[in-house]
């Protein structure tokens, strides 16, 4: 009779040890996909900010030339995709405050700049919109060369 308990608790023993073994592996592989779907989706935030900043260049204070034959109100649409892709991802992004940061001044900014009448004050204003923009895109790529 002791033999057989003996051999059900050993046994008892190996089979808790592979349910832990089992369970160790699951949370490594749900902290994986984790992991890749927060890469994920910082790359696809990357080509939106970009376009976003190119199509910024439009509205920014002009060198030698006025602004001839750009729509202002497209521009604004690219700069607000991005700000809402911002806050579409923000859960997954895992409530990052810079970004969450960067988005509110981008989103203030892009009213400041639909409100305002000066095209002077415009064009200081789309300059603005264009570094925090690029703090944007620093922030996303640094982001992901972390997460590599």
């Amino acid at each position: 009779m002791d033999f057989w308990n003996a051999l059900g608790l050993f046994l008892t023993f190996v089979g808790t040890a592979i349910a832990c073994y089992q369970a160790y592996k699951a949370k490594c592989y749900r902290d994986e996909i984790q992991s890749d779907r927060h890469k994920l989706v910082l790359i696809e935030l990357v080509p939106i900010a970009k376009r976003s900043r190119e199509e910024c260049t439009k509205i920014t204070t002009p060198v030698s030339k006025p602004m001839r034959g750009v729509d202002p109100q497209k521009v604004i649409n690219a700069i607000k995709r991005l700000t809402e892709k911002l806050t579409e991802f923000q859960q997954r992004l895992g409530n990052d405050y810079e970004l969450n940061c960067s988005a509110n001044k981008i989103n203030k900014l892009v009213s400041e700049y639909t409100s305002e009448t000066n095209m002077d004050k415009r064009h200081a204003v789309a300059d603005q919109i264009y570094q925090e923009l690029n703090s944007v895109i620093r922030m996303l790529t640094s982001k992901i060369d972390l997460s590599v």
